[in-house]
């Protein structure tokens, strides 16, 4: 018998923003932050602004426009809470915790941000691997001495 929806969602609390949010009861490892704050954590402006650079990635330009909307209506209310005299750090993180709420809500906007999140994070990754191999290879080439037979 499946068991209705109501009875197998717990509500937790956020760590980072302190509301509450539904966690499926089954979770072994159930998160401790909501979904907005996740991504917040995971710096997900910089993958919104590689996916707007980058035009490859984003298959429907619907998505794009969505997107570029999104920003732009956050850039307009950054700036208006800047000349109303708020301080610019709060009024960064109100826009930057609005912006994570919309994208987290939309199913579609929400997997392409996590997609190009790992993404960027495994070319990171494979960067620091390429500079860390490099620095090692002409250290050896500086420190080495070669025989020459003769």
């Amino acid at each position: 018998m499946v068991k209705p929806l109501i009875q197998t969602w717990d509500t937790k609390k956020c760590t980072g923003c302190m509301s509450d949010f539904p966690v499926h009861k089954d979770w072994q490892t159930q998160p401790l932050q909501c979904g907005p704050c996740r991504l917040i954590t995971r710096k997900f402006v910089d993958a919104v602004e590689y996916l707007l650079r980058e035009s490859c990635v984003i298959s429907h330009p619907e998505t794009k426009k969505v997107l570029l909307k999104l920003v732009q209506d956050a850039s307009a209310l950054y700036r208006k809470k800047k000349l109303d005299g708020e301080d610019p750090r709060r009024a960064w993180r109100s826009v930057e915790r609005k912006l994570a709420h919309t994208i987290w809500s939309d199913k579609t906007l929400r997997k392409i941000v996590l997609l190009t999140i790992k993404e960027l994070k495994i070319q990171a990754h494979g960067d620091a691997r390429a500079d860390k191999r490099n620095q090692k290879r002409s250290a050896r080439l500086l420190n080495g001495t070669r025989r020459w037979s003769g």
